[in-house]
C-alpha cells in the first residue's frame, strides 16, 4: 500500500484521529453502524468514508455543523473518514464493531 505522509500532525482524541487545523467530534466510536461527525463552523465540507483498500464506500458535502452516517449496509471493520474543509484536512479512524 502507499504511505500517506503528513506534516504538522497534532493527535487529539487519542490515536484515532490524525487532525490538521480542525476541530471534528465524532460519536459513538467505536460504533454498530451509526455515528454522528460534529465540525462546529459554517464551511462547506466533503467528507469521504473509505474502507482500508481506500475505496470511497459513502461522499457527502455539507455546510451542516451535524452530520449523521448510516453503516448498517458494511461489514464491521475499520473505516478511515476523510474530512476536507476550506481550511484543514483530517483524517479519522471509524471502528464498526
Amino acid at each position: 500500500g502507499s504511505i500517506l505522509w503528513l506534516d504538522n500532525v497534532s493527535l487529539s482524541g487519542g490515536a484515532n484521529v490524525i487532525e490538521l487545523n480542525a476541530s471534528v467530534n465524532v460519536y459513538p466510536n467505536p460504533n454498530s453502524g451509526a455515528f454522528s461527525v460534529e465540525l462546529n463552523n459554517g464551511l462547506l465540507k466533503n467528507i469521504e468514508l473509505r474502507d482500508v483498500t481506500g475505496r470511497i464506500i459513502s461522499s457527502v458535502n455539507s455546510i451542516d455543523s451535524k452530520i449523521d452516517f448510516d453503516l448498517n449496509n458494511v461489514s464491521s471493520g475499520i473505516y478511515f473518514l476523510h474530512l476536507k474543509t476550506e481550511s484543514s484536512n483530517s483524517i479519522i479512524k471509524i471502528v464498526k464493531q
